[in-house]
């Protein structure tokens, strides 16, 4: 699958590759993919990560909604 909604490939895939120009920058699971800094600087940040870390939440930062949730000590409805 190739898609650039960070937020849709971190809920429905369990593996990432993320990759800029052709080359391989990273591959792993959502979260250690998106918490690489050349990942955050090259490709972006998935929405939930975006908020933990202007947030200055503790690395490493939620990908997830239902991390984020926990990480800012929230209930889902």
């Amino acid at each position: 699958m190739v898609e650039q909604r960070l937020d849709t490939l971190c809920e429905l895939c369990p593996r990432i590759v993320a990759m800029v120009t052709g080359r391989i920058l990273a591959d792993g699971t959502p979260q250690d993919v998106f918490n690489r800094e050349v990942v955050q600087e090259r490709v972006g940040l998935p929405v939930y990560t975006r908020l933990a870390r202007g947030a200055a939440l503790p690395p490493p930062w939620p990908v997830r909604l239902s991390e984020s949730a926990k990480a800012f000590g929230t209930r889902l409805a």
